[in-house]
């Protein structure tokens, strides 16, 4: 049950936070905390223990070593970073790797800011005062 989680995780780590934690270090001078925040306890124990016996055919079919995410947030070998537990409700990856129905992918969306909040009203463009030539 928490492939989907482990493999996006995994993915999201080595293809953009890695790299992008690298950058963000080189430009302020400065060591940055690597954040994940996870709503799948499985997949943060697989995480903590460094296996998962669920998940070990990842590495074979999807080449993934759900390992790497042991190595960076409880070894910090990439330097300090953290896997959080977030809940469900206010987890902002949770659509990515499920399906939900309409009224929760909509919270899901706002969440993400691809849809203003329901009760956001929008503002009324005002009148040109001039003309434009």
């Amino acid at each position: 049950p928490c492939e989907a989680e482990v493999i996006s995780a995994a993915t999201a780590l080595k293809a953009e936070a890695l790299r992008m934690h690298d950058l963000l270090e080189q430009a302020l001078g400065r060591k940055i905390k690597l954040l994940c925040r996870e709503d799948n306890t499985q997949c943060i124990a697989a995480c903590n223990n460094g296996y998962s016996k669920a998940c070990a055919h990842l590495a074979r079919t999807e080449r993934i070593a759900h390992g790497v995410l042991h190595e960076v947030f409880i070894e910090n070998i990439a330097g300090p970073a953290e896997m959080r537990h977030e809940p469900t409700e206010t987890h902002k990856g949770d659509m990515f790797t499920k399906r939900l129905d309409p009224g929760p992918f909509d919270s899901a969306l706002q969440r993400i800011s691809l849809v203003a909040p329901a009760q956001a009203t929008r503002a009324e463009p005002r009148a040109s005062a001039g003309v434009l030539r």
